[in-house]
C-alpha cells in the first residue's frame, strides 16, 4: 500500500536491457548471478562458428537462410522471461545485427 500511495512508477527498460547500470555487481555481492541478454548469448559463440551455423539453423524455421522477425520471437523470448517482445523490440534487434540491411539476419 505504502508503494501504490507513494506513486513511483516502475522503470521501464529497453528490450534486451536486463537491469540498470550497477545492477549486476550488486546482485552478485548478494549471491545472484544475472542471466544474459540476447547479444551476450550470441557473443558466446563468436569462435565457434560452427555452433553459430546450428544456431541459426535451428532458428530458421522455413529454412530460406534468412532470419525474419517471427523466427527471432522465439529465441529472443528467452533473454525476456520468456514472454515474446513485441515487434518493435524485435525489429530493434534485427537493426543491431543486420549487416545487408535487408530487414533479415542472414548468416
Amino acid at each position: 500500500d505504502e508503494i501504490d500511495a507513494s506513486g513511483v512508477q516502475p522503470v521501464v527498460y529497453p528490450f534486451g536491457v536486463r537491469a540498470p547500470e550497477g545492477m549486476d555487481e550488486f546482485a552478485r555481492r548478494y549471491g545472484v548471478e544475472p542471466g544474459e541478454n540476447c547479444l551476450e548469448h550470441l557473443s558466446l559463440y563468436a569462435d565457434k562458428m560452427d555452433k553459430l551455423k546450428t544456431l541459426f539453423n535451428d532458428l530458421d524455421q522455413n529454412q530460406d537462410g534468412r532470419l525474419c522477425g517471427t523466427e527471432l520471437k522465439r529465441f529472443a523470448s528467452k533473454f525476456y522471461d520468456w514472454r515474446e517482445p513485441t515487434d518493435k523490440q524485435v525489429q530493434h534487434i534485427i537493426e543491431r545485427l543486420d549487416s545487408r540491411g535487408d530487414g533479415t539476419l542472414s548468416y
